[in-house]
C-alpha cells in the first residue's frame, strides 16, 4: 500500500487503480485465469483454475486428512464451510493441473572432478569400461592429476608420487631403481669420491637420496630423477667448508635478456648442465657416508672422500659458480657487474648474451652460427644438453620463428599449484583482490572459531607459490602477493578469503602471458611508471609504492612494496616512491651498459603527483619537506645529473596504480592491457 491507497487491478478496464476503500474477502478462495502453454489467457472471461487455499490443500492430501488425538484415535479434519453458492461454483469449475516446476538452472561450465575421486576404484572402473568402448576422454589427463612442480610443491598421487626417502622409494622399485642406478653411475663416471677409511678426528657428513619428476611445458612427464646429496648441515665450518655463496641470475635480469633477445631479433637457446655441481673440484677434505642401497660389497667400513662438490655440500654452489665463471671467461665472455650471472660476447658483428640460473642457461645470439657455437662451447667444457621443451624455472618460453617475438607464461605452473592446494574449484574472479579491500592484522591469539577455521589452511605455502608466479611473469599479482604476505605470522579468516579470491583470479587468467617484440617504437630504451598511495596500511599507516619498467613493449621489472617509514603527506609518499624507482632505473641503465648495449639520454619516469615531481627539481616549499630523510633525495641528484627524467601524467594513465591498491574490475582490466599482458592462444 502506498500513500495514496491500495493498488488494484480492474479486470473490466484492464487497468491498475488506487483506492482506500477496500474490502478483504479473506474467507473466499482466490481465483486466477487459466493459462495456455504459450502463457496467454484463454479469454476475457473470468474462467480458469483456482489456487486452493491452505485448507483446500490439506483437505485433498490423504497424508494429512487424519490426525491422532491424545487418546490415539484418529479424527477427520473439520473443513471450513463456505457459502453454498460459492461452494457450488467451485465444484463446477474445472481444475487446472498444477504447472510442472521448471528444472533448476545448471552451470554451463564442465565440472572438474577432484583428485580423490580420480584415484578412487569407482572412477578407475568407469575409466576401464570407457576405454573398452574407446571413448576419447580416457586418453586425456585430468587437471586434478597433473603433477606438481618440485620447487614449489611435491607430487603426491599415483604414478606421479614422489618418495621422500630411500625406504619409501623401495615401495615402488619399478619406478625409482633405474633413476638411482643412473645417478650412481654418473657419480662414479665423474670420479666424485674415493673410498677410504675415516681418518681420526674427521667429521663424517651424512647423505640421503632425493627424488623429483620433470615435466614439459604442457605438464607431461619427461623423466624421474634421483639424486644422492650430502647432508650439508652436518658439515663443520672452517673444517669442511669456508665460502658458501653462489649467485644466480635475478628474474628481472632473465627478463631483460629475453627482452634484448626479442628487440634485437636474436635466436633464443636454452642449455641444461648435466649434474652441474659434479664438475667443480671441492676445496676442503670432506668425508661422507656411502649411498644407501648402493654400498660397495666388502667395503662397507669405508667412507667416501669427496673429490667434487656434490649437491648438498655447503660449498657446492660457490665452487660451481667459480668453475663456471672461469669457463665463460676462457670462452671469451664478459660478465656484467650489474649481475655477474649475465655474460655477453661480441665477435665482429656477432653478438651473444646468456643468463645462468644454477644449471640452467638461457640466452640469444644474432646468428645461427653464434647460437650453435654458444651451445657447443658449453658442451665442450661440461656435459650439457640443449633444452627444447621451452621450460625455465616454471616459465614456458616460446619464440616466434618469424618475428622473433618471445612470450613467457606460467599456465602449467599455476594449474598444478591450484590443484595441489585444493583451490582449483574456487569461484572465478576478475580482479586479484576485492575492490578497495582493507586488511588488518589478526588479534593474537586468534579467537577459537578462527583457529579452527585456519587449522588446515596452508596460508604460507600458497602465498609463497603466488609470489614466485608474480616474480616471474605476473605483475598483475604483485600488489595482492605483497599485501597478503604481510600477514603470514598470524593469518585469519579474512586473509584466507582474500587468498581464495586471488586463486579465483588466477584460475580465470591462467593463459595470461607477457610478449616482448621488436619494433621501431619499442626498442631497448627503458621507461617507467611510478605511483604510491598514502597511509594505505591499516596497521602501520605506511604507504605502498609501486613501479614498472618497460622494454621491447612489455614489462621487464616491477615492484610493489610498503614503505619503511610513515609519510606525512601524499607528496612525501610519492616522492619516496620516485626515489625507489630512480634506484632501479640506474641499475637497469648500468645493466645495459655492462652488456655493451648502453642507451643514450635519461630514462623516462612518469608519475601523477604534481608536488612530488616538482620536489625532484627543487626544494621550493622547504617548510613542508624539511623532515624527509636525506636518502630519499637521491632522486633529485639523478634528475640533476640527467640520468632520469620525470614527467607528470594524469592519474588515469598511470599504470603503476595497479601496484598500490585493489582496483575495481574496469580499471584493473584497463591497466592489465596497458601492461602488455595478453591471453595466449
Amino acid at each position: 500500500m502506498g500513500r495514496r491507497g491500495y493498488r488494484l487491478w480492474i479486470p473490466e478496464t484492464k487497468r491498475v487503480e488506487e483506492s482506500h476503500d477496500v474490502t478483504f474477502e479473506e474467507g473466499t478462495p482466490h481465483r486466477t485465469r487459466a493459462r495456455k502453454d504459450d502463457g496467454e489467457s484463454e479469454g476475457d472471461e473470468e474462467t480458469g483454475g483456482i489456487i486452493p487455499t491452505p485448507q483446500d490443500t490439506r483437505a485433498n492430501n490423504p497424508a494429512t486428512n487424519a490426525e491422532s488425538d491424545e487418546s490415539g484415535h484418529q479424527r477427520q479434519n473439520e473443513l471450513i464451510q463456505l457459502p453454498a453458492e460459492i461452494q457450488e461454483g467451485i465444484d463446477e469449475r474445472p481444475r487446472t493441473p498444477e504447472p510442472t516446476p521448471e528444472p533448476p538452472r545448471r552451470s554451463g561450465r564442465e565440472p572438474i572432478p577432484s583428485r580423490r575421486y580420480l584415484e578412487s576404484e569407482e572412477y578407475k572402473e568407469r575409466e576401464r569400461a570407457a576405454s573398452d568402448r574407446r571413448e576419447s576422454w580416457t586418453d586425456e589427463t585430468p587437471l586434478a592429476l597433473i603433477a606438481q612442480q618440485p620447487y614449489a610443491f611435491a607430487a603426491t598421487s599415483g604414478e606421479l608420487w614422489v618418495p621422500q626417502s630411500y625406504k619409501q622409494a623401495m615401495n615402488r622399485p619399478d619406478l625409482w631403481t633405474a633413476p638411482m642406478e643412473a645417478e650412481v653411475n654418473t657419480l662414479v663416471k665423474k670420479e666424485c669420491w674415493d673410498l677410504v677409511p675415516l681418518p681420526p678426528n674427521a667429521n663424517l657428513t651424512g647423505g640421503r637420496w632425493t627424488y623429483a619428476i620433470k615435466f614439459d611445458a604442457l605438464g607431461n612427464l619427461l623423466k624421474r630423477k634421483a639424486r644422492y646429496v650430502a647432508q650439508g648441515y652436518t658439515q663443520i665450518q672452517g673444517l669442511d667448508y669456508d665460502k658458501t655463496y653462489g649467485g644466480v641470475a635475478r628474474m628481472e635480469s632473465v627478463r631483460l635478456v629475453l627482452a634484448i633477445t626479442a628487440a634485437l631479433k636474436l635466436s633464443l637457446f636454452q642449455v641444461d648442465f648435466t649434474a652441474a655441481f659434479l664438475n667443480s673440484p671441492i676445496t676442503h677434505d670432506v668425508y661422507m657416508k656411502q649411498p644407501e642401497g648402493f654400498t660397495v660389497p666388502g667395503s662397507e667400513h669405508l667412507v667416501c672422500k669427496l673429490k667434487k662438490s656434490i649437491y648438498g655440500t655447503m660449498q657446492g654452489s660457490h665452487d660451481w659458480q667459480a668453475t663456471l665463471a672461469a669457463g665463460y671467461i676462457a670462452d671469451g665472455y664478459t660478465p656484467s657487474r650489474a649481475d655477474p650471472c649475465i655474460r655477453y660476447k661480441r665477435v665482429r658483428d656477432e653478438y651473444t648474451i646468456t643468463s645462468t640460473y644454477g644449471d640452467d642457461v638461457c640466452g640469444g645470439s644474432s646468428t645461427k652460427a653464434g647460437r650453435d657455437d654458444a651451445i657447443a662451447g658449453l658442451g665442450k667444457r661440461w656435459e650439457a644438453n640443449e633444452v627444447t621443451t621451452g621450460v625455465l624455472l616454471g616459465m614456458t618460453i616460446q619464440q616466434n620463428p618469424e618475428t622473433k617475438a618471445i612470450t613467457i607464461s606460467q599456465k602449467t605452473y599455476f594449474q598444478r599449484m591450484l590443484n595441489h592446494f585444493g583451490l582449483d574449484h574456487v569461484r572465478r574472479r576478475n580482479t586479484p583482490l576485492p575492490p578497495n579491500v582493507k586488511l588488518k592484522e589478526s588479534p593474537t591469539p586468534l579467537p577459537d572459531e578462527e583457529q579452527r577455521f585456519m587449522k588446515d589452511k596452508q596460508y604460507r605455502p600458497v602465498i609463497g607459490s603466488i609470489l614466485w608466479g608474480q616474480v616471474c611473469t605476473r605483475p598483475d599479482l604483485a600488489f595482492a602477493g605483497s599485501l597478503l604476505a604481510r600477514y603470514q605470522l598470524n593469518p585469519g579468516r579474512a586473509h584466507w578469503e582474500c587468498v581464495e579470491w586471488v586463486a579465483g583470479y588466477i584460475l580465470n587468467t591462467l593463459d595470461y602471458a607477457i610478449t616482448y617484440r621488436a619494433g621501431p617504437e619499442l626498442g631497448l630504451k627503458p621507461y617507467a611508471y611510478v605511483d604510491s598511495d598514502h597511509a594505505g596500511c591499516q596497521d602501520t599507516y605506511r604507504s605502498t609504492s609501486g613501479y614498472v619498467f618497460f622494454m621491447a613493449g612489455a614489462p621487464v621489472s616491477w615492484s610493489s612494496k610498503r614503505q619503511a617509514t610513515v609519510a606525512l603527506s601524499t607528496t612525501e609518499s610519492e616522492y619516496i616512491g620516485l626515489s625507489r624507482a630512480a634506484q632501479q632505473a640506474v641499475w637497469i641503465a648500468s645493466f645495459l651498459s655492462e652488456v655493451d648495449l648502453a642507451q643514450e639520454g635519461p630514462i623516462d619516469m612518469r608519475g601523477d603527483n604534481f608536488g612530488s615531481v616538482c620536489l625532484t627539481e627543487n626544494s621550493k616549499r622547504h617548510a613542508l619537506v624539511k623532515h624527509i630523510e636525506m636518502r630519499h633525495h637521491y632522486v633529485r641528484e639523478k634528475v640533476a645529473s640527467r640520468e632520469v627524467d620525470i614527467k607528470r601524467i594524469r592519474s588515469g594513465e598511470n599504470v603503476a596504480d595497479i601496484f598500490t591498491k585493489a582496483l575495481n574490475g574496469t580499471t584493473h582490466s584497463k591497466f592489465v592491457s596497458m601492461l602488455g599482458i595478453d591471453r595466449t592462444e
